[in-house]
């Protein structure tokens, strides 16, 4: 609580007249009081000072301390995150110089993966027969079949191409200079692309923009002569968005002419050598 004007100047008074009344009465006691008083108060003083000097100190080692560990805190994640873009990255150009390569996707994932080479040196007998004799013959090679969804060949520079049917002879003959493994770059990128999940009735439909060509180049599905079915964007959104696609949905891509194209569950988007186009299975 605050002392008021009138109480203060009560007490002042009150100590004015005891302090008249002891250096008549007692001068040599109150000179050795007031000295007493007065060389504590200065110690007191200064050790108060030295006492907030140091607190002072000390917090600002404390603030700096903190501000080292957030930035040293901020740099380890940063570098967490650097060393592993350039690990995916130095994995990815390993991929790219190395090797084409075959993903098996069943399901919605990946299931199988083979280096090209290694394919068509150990594997394409055996999953891909040359007649259908070969598949009733003996029951053990029915397993040796990949039953699946569709091949994306991962090719230079990352370009992903999907295969639904691979002509054996074709590849067999041909080999590694076989047109499956060849992958042209679309040059005309969509200015937009906006995937909404659902047939408009529900009230967790969403909108969501998704490009088939990821910045730091890890995918390229922008590829001549490849489709978007339902059966690829349900393992594309899944994979690259974590969205689970619904059994109705629209796809709106806007191309580089402006053009607005609106597929839906039931189409096809065909990547043509100049033009994104849409192709109707109903």
């Amino acid at each position: 609580m605050f002392i008021d004007f009138t109480t203060f100047t009560k007490y002042f008074f009150y100590l004015f007249v005891c302090y008249h009344y002891a250096k008549h009465h007692y001068p040599e006691k109150t000179q050795d009081f007031i000295i007493f008083v007065g060389y504590n108060s200065l110690y007191l003083y200064s050790k108060l000072q030295i006492f907030l000097n140091k607190s002072l100190v000390k917090g600002h080692n404390y603030l700096l301390q903190y501000e080292k560990y957030n930035q040293l805190l901020s740099f380890l994640q940063n570098m967490k995150y650097e060393v592993e873009f350039v690990k995916e990255h130095a994995i990815l150009q390993t991929e790219l110089i190395n090797c084409v390569t075959l993903h098996f996707v069943i399901d919605n994932k990946i299931e199988f993966t083979f280096e090209k080479n290694e394919f068509l040196r150990d594997y394409l007998t055996d999953f891909f027969p040359d007649n259908e004799n070969e598949t009733t013959q003996n029951d053990s090679d029915k397993s040796c079949i990949i039953d699946y969804d569709f091949i994306i060949v991962n090719g230079e520079e990352n370009l992903k191409k999907i295969i639904k049917n691979i002509d054996i002879n074709e590849l067999k003959e041909n080999t590694t200079n076989s047109s499956i493994f060849k992958t042209e770059a679309f040059i005309y990128k969509p200015l937009l692309c906006e995937f909404k999940n659902g047939d408009g009735d529900g009230n967790d439909d969403k909108v969501i923009k998704i490009d088939f060509t990821s910045n730091n180049k890890r995918y390229d599905f922008l590829v001549v002569d490849n489709c978007f079915d339902k059966s690829f964007l349900t393992f594309f959104m899944k994979k690259y968005y974590e969205v689970d696609v619904k059994d109705n949905y629209t796809l709106e891509i806007l191309d580089n002419n402006v053009n607005k194209l609106l597929f839906k569950s039931s189409d096809i988007v065909k990547i043509e050598n100049n033009c994104i186009s849409k192709v109707s299975i109903q």
